[in-house]
């Protein structure tokens, strides 16, 4: 017997590892884990409401949207950081055409507008992912170990890390179920 919902008077009937067990006992020892959360404030007083099962379902629910807004957001917030270097919108460096910097803008303005798409996802996410390694490693770390300029909080290179493992988040993902060329696109006719 599992127990979906109960209250203090029915926890003595919900036994679902044997008779003697008290039921708090009962309720940590449940094969599905569940979270059991107890009213204390009056709103319902006496009543225990079990949560796992309705969160996880509204989590699942909502997951692929919540996994595009990551991606769209991402993916054009790494397009702005091209379009500063390449386009000089809102900013006033602009590194000369061809240099590596210049080239780093162009994979980031082109790839984050293609990953907010849902375009070419995971081989872009991937790439981005190592543009920003190299970013953090070589603009930022610089291998000097001394006064912590290793630590992304000295050395000012924590966007870079973030955006690093975000994107490699992003190439195991791939594009999810909202991206551009949408479920109709991805799935093959079987023969």
């Amino acid at each position: 017997m599992s127990c979906v919902k109960v209250t203090a008077a029915q926890a003595t009937g919900c036994q679902p590892h044997g008779v003697g067990t008290p039921p708090r006992r009962r309720l940590q020892q449940s094969p599905n884990r569940a979270i059991i959360v107890r009213m204390v404030s009056g709103l319902l007083p006496g009543r225990t409401i079990m949560i796992s099962a309705r969160i996880r379902e509204l989590a699942a629910r909502g997951e692929p949207y919540v996994y595009a807004a990551l991606r769209i957001v991402a993916g054009a917030m790494f397009a702005f950081h091209g379009a500063q270097k390449i386009l000089g919108w809102h900013s006033h460096f602009m590194p000369p055409a061809g240099s590596q910097l210049w080239i780093g803008g162009l994979i980031e303005l082109v790839g984050g507008a293609l990953i907010a798409l849902g375009l070419f996802t995971r081989p872009l996410a991937f790439l981005v992912a190592g543009e920003m390694a190299v970013a953090y490693f070589q603009f930022h770390w610089k291998l000097a170990i001394a006064d912590g300029m290793w630590l992304p909080g000295i050395n000012k290179g924590e966007l870079a890390v973030i955006y690093c493992f975000l994107f490699l988040f992003i190439a195991a993902h791939g594009d999810g179920e909202v991206a551009a060329l949408g479920r109709r696109m991805r799935k093959t006719p079987s023969a």
